[in-house]
């Protein structure tokens, strides 16, 4: 059996590995260096999956606030599970607590984004089963050349 908590630091190495499962790959020291700077705001939170002191799975969420509305929202900007521990309810149950944490910040509404490539198809799959829905498009813009 797995349990939710808090993602610390010394996660940086195993979120790093997650992070290059999803396509982002990034040095443990770059992923320590991210997740210093988020656990300083409150507007943030990360959440490991955790299987006899191995990290399977992560999620990270932040609280957002729109002009379209006096709605607290939040966003999950990340969710990912080891492959062997797909389809055993790891993502299922991150997305529980990091919907239970988005409730306690306020928020009334959650969203997520995600890829539309082939190979997103199951993680689509499973955001509808556990009740998102498809409300629009992406659209992104880099502004920097790094």
């Amino acid at each position: 059996m797995f349990t939710i908590r808090t993602a610390i630091t010394n996660d940086a190495e195993a979120i790093a590995g997650l992070m290059s499962e999803l396509g982002y790959p990034a040095s443990p020291e770059s992923i320590a260096l991210r997740m210093r700077k988020m656990e300083a705001d409150l507007m943030y939170c990360t959440l490991v999956a955790d299987f006899r002191g191995r990290v399977i799975g992560m999620i990270h969420l932040r609280t957002v606030y729109s002009y379209i509305n006096d709605d607290v929202g939040a966003q999950v900007s990340t969710i990912v599970t080891k492959p062997e521990f797909r389809g055993q309810g790891v993502g299922k149950e991150l997305m529980k607590h990091g919907e239970n944490w988005a409730r306690e910040q306020g928020a009334q509404g959650i969203l997520l984004n995600s890829g539309i490539k082939k190979e997103r198809d199951d993680a689509h799959r499973f955001y509808e089963k556990i009740g998102y829905k498809i409300t629009g498009y992406r659209f992104a813009k880099r502004l920097t050349d790094s």
